[in-house]
């Protein structure tokens, strides 16, 4: 939900590696480096980040 360039549903997490979507597809979110490095693409899927 973005409003005059302000956005409310951003995400408080980021993703500490740039192939986290890939990363993801081929393991899931329960893999401990996954849920560290990735939180953004684990825990924000519908969220901006």
């Amino acid at each position: 939900n973005c409003e005059d360039g302000m956005c409310t549903n951003s995400c408080e997490y980021e993703d500490n590696y740039s192939n986290c979507g890939d990363l993801k597809k081929m393991v899931s979110c329960d893999d401990p480096l996954l849920e560290e490095g990735c939180r953004a693409s684990c825990f924000c899927e519908d969220k901006i980040h």
